[in-house]
């Protein structure tokens, strides 16, 4: 899918299937991804502020330039992060 500089503010793409997607300085701010696969995208430039990516699949994706403050995700053992502006920190488990 290309959706280069797509606006998908607080979109949600829970489960969505964007293997290889074009997401291109994409706003993704407060969007729901979680379980999405997002393998091989293109995420360069991306804001993901508040997005919640627990369970998606990054495998190969290209998060150079992200903007990741405020990202949820986990580490696949139940522990979810969240992206601070000191690093990451648990916030929990899955």
């Amino acid at each position: 899918a290309n959706l280069y500089g797509a606006n998908l503010y607080r979109a949600n793409l829970r489960d969505a299937n964007l293997i290889g997607a074009n997401l291109i300085g994409a706003n993704l701010n407060g969007a729901n991804l979680r379980d999405a696969n997002l393998r091989d995208a293109d995420l360069i430039r991306a804001n993901f502020i508040g997005a919640n990516l627990i369970g998606a699949n990054l495998n190969g994706a290209n998060l150079n330039g992200a903007n990741l403050l405020g990202m949820k995700i986990d580490d696949g053992q139940g522990n979810v992060y969240e992206c601070q502006e000191d690093g990451w920190s648990i916030i929990g488990s899955k």
